[in-house]
């Protein structure tokens, strides 16, 4: 499970991998504090590197910097069916 404090540098670093702005980077902290807060990520029961990889596609596309779930794939070493899987409850569940 993600705790508070914890996956900042990884998420900094995969941002950073893929090119993606420090805004960019701030809507994925902010995806992940709102499932912090509303505790759904033990009930979703997504490993972070997972979470972490499916927080990136939905804050890139949503500030129209989107990255392929292939090239988010081959950075963070998830598959895209997962990263996929991730980006519908991430959405759903925080009505993106």
């Amino acid at each position: 499970m993600i705790s508070n404090g914890v996956h900042i540098k990884r998420i900094r670093e995969e941002c950073y991998k893929l090119g993606l702005s420090d805004k960019c980077m701030d809507k994925v902290r902010e995806i992940r504090d709102k499932f912090l807060k509303k505790r759904l990520l033990s009930q979703s029961q997504m490993v972070p590197k997972t979470f972490i990889a499916g927080a990136i596609y939905v804050a890139s596309v949503l500030k129209k910097e989107t990255r392929s779930q292939s090239t988010i794939s081959a950075s963070t070493g998830v598959c895209k069916a997962s990263i996929r899987k991730a980006y519908k409850i991430i959405t759903e569940e925080l009505d993106l």
